[in-house]
């Protein structure tokens, strides 16, 4: 009863964080806290553990600068807390569930519910829809539960999925698996998907191979740039050749600004450049305030100033306190002391490509941890990393660190068949 119980409450916990309501998701997972009571963590949760303490601590320090909101503070500490709170929630509960497949196997089944909901939701709308900002509308711009259920369908063997369905019907989930992530046209996902079963691979480590395949995706990425280059789109472009212009735009909305004056004069340039244009108000600000703010950032409870007021879901507003940019947010709101600390976790996660593995599960557990630094390190630079409320590698690495800590306590009690 209480397996069963864990696994509802994993499946729940799950499920606030694909709804995206910060909240919600910090909510519940700190109430699996307190029900779980006196547990200990494993050295490697325990590290990850102090470096986001370390990290809030330094964010705490904004409650001494009086032009620092108070709600704004307090959200704040919600932000930077919630990625290690959920990691331990998913943590605590793996470790009590006694089937060690459930992870993967519930994450699989979540993807496959998600992607028929999203597949249902284009089919009835389908005459509606002209354009993939249409598409994107009706069916949704992302579901991160999906693209981890088709990486772990990638990189892992599931025997107890093949065992709930016959061979045809299994491949017809994972096609339609498949096609919902193809529809969500979002770049981020694709490319988190190819970075992370490659990491899992191997194509990432430091050797010989490593170096070699870093060279080809880097020839790779600059033929694939320049034959992109060669499409004349623009924003008014409709179907694919529309999100063949968001390709192109990736470089410039990223890193490329505007001045404020060119914006009052026309905001539809806005857009095209947001995440560029928000990083660099927050650098600016930073700026501004010298070298206090460098080194311990402007701390929780500041905002970054837009210079010009804009509507954000649903509301007109200049003053914003996230920006998707998950390194300048960092950088922002803890300085350079606070970036290399999540910098390090990030490195710290890479680095289990060097831990030497005693079995196949240990080893598949291992390169899918180094999977998630990848994972991480790219929505650090385009949707705010840990800290966005959708994201799921806090939920994915605390289940399989609770994976791991069961394997090397019973070494001979989990079968060989693969993570």
């Amino acid at each position: 009863m209480k397996f069963n119980l864990y696994k509802i409450l994993f499946f729940i916990l799950l499920v606030t964080l694909i709804s995206a309501r910060v909240e919600l998701s910090f909510s519940f997972a700190t109430a699996i806290l307190f029900v779980s009571g006196r547990q200990k963590v494993s050295k490697p949760i325990g590290n990850i553990l102090l470096i986001f303490s370390t990290l809030s601590f330094i964010g705490l320090f904004g409650i001494f600068k009086y032009d620092n909101f108070a709600g704004v503070y307090f959200k704040d500490i919600v932000y930077f807390l919630r990625p290690i709170v959920v990691l331990l929630a998913s943590y605590f509960l793996i470790k009590k569930i006694s089937d060690k497949e459930f992870f993967f196997t519930s994450i699989i089944v979540l993807g496959l519910v998600y992607s028929l909901i999203h597949v249902f939701n284009v089919v009835i709308n389908f005459g509606d829809i002209s354009n993939t900002a249409e598409l994107r509308y009706y069916g949704g711009r992302y579901n991160h539960v999906e693209m981890v259920a088709l990486i772990f369908i990638l990189t892992s063997n599931h025997g107890k999925m093949k065992l709930y369905f016959n061979r045809v019907t299994y491949k017809m989930l994972v096609a339609l698996l498949t096609v919902s992530f193809v529809l969500y046209f979002s770049r981020v996902m694709f490319v988190v998907l190819i970075l992370f079963v490659l990491a899992y691979k191997g194509y990432f480590k430091l050797t010989k191979k490593g170096f070699r395949l870093i060279i080809l995706g880097s020839l790779f990425i600059t033929c694939f740039i320049l034959v992109i280059n060669r499409f004349d789109v623009d924003s008014n472009s409709r179907g694919v050749k529309a999100f063949i212009f968001k390709i192109q735009n990736s470089y410039s909305e990223m890193f490329e600004s505007l001045d404020i004056e060119t914006i009052k004069r026309d905001k539809r340039d806005l857009w095209k450049h947001w995440r560029g244009y928000e990083a660099q108000n927050a650098i600016e600000q930073i700026k501004d305030k010298g070298l206090p703010a460098w080194f311990l950032g402007k701390g929780f409870g500041s905002t970054i100033d837009l210079g010009v007021e804009v509507k954000l879901a649903n509301q007109n507003m200049r003053y914003i306190p996230i920006i998707h940019n998950g390194i300048v947010y960092v950088l922002f709101k803890t300085g350079i002391l606070g970036l290399i600390i999540y910098l390090f976790y990030i490195f710290y996660l890479y680095s289990y490509y060097r831990i030497k593995a005693k079995s196949n599960v240990q080893h598949n557990l291992n390169r899918l941890i180094v999977g998630c630094a990848f994972y991480i390190a790219l929505s650090s630079l385009v949707i705010t990393g840990v800290f966005k409320p959708y994201d799921l590698s806090g939920v994915v690495l605390g289940a399989l660190f609770a994976l791991k800590y069961y394997h090397n306590e019973n070494r001979d009690s989990w079968n060989e068949r693969g993570a």
